[in-house]
């Protein structure tokens, strides 16, 4: 994803991705029960993320953008920067 089309994820979406989830999970062969139960495991519900509770928060650097949220951060400039 380039850096002009990253966007925070605002509340309204998180329905969405868990939806979205849940449909991925099916077409691998899950059931919906099943399929939901495991999108839970990686998608917070609407209004319980640690994110939009105001307790966590996601840094990253341009040398970061478009690698998604790996391990890793920290063994950037900008990752040693923040942890000094």
């Amino acid at each position: 994803m380039s850096p002009s089309r990253l966007r925070y994820i605002f509340p309204r979406f998180q329905s969405y991705l868990l939806s979205k989830e849940v449909e991925v999970l099916k077409a691998k062969g899950l059931s919906e029960p099943l399929a939901r139960e495991k999108a839970l495991e990686l998608v917070a519900p609407p209004g319980k993320s640690e994110h939009q509770l105001g307790l966590a928060v996601d840094l990253l650097s341009r040398s970061f953008l478009g690698k998604g949220l790996l391990e890793g951060f920290s063994e950037t400039p900008e990752g040693r920067w923040l942890s000094a």
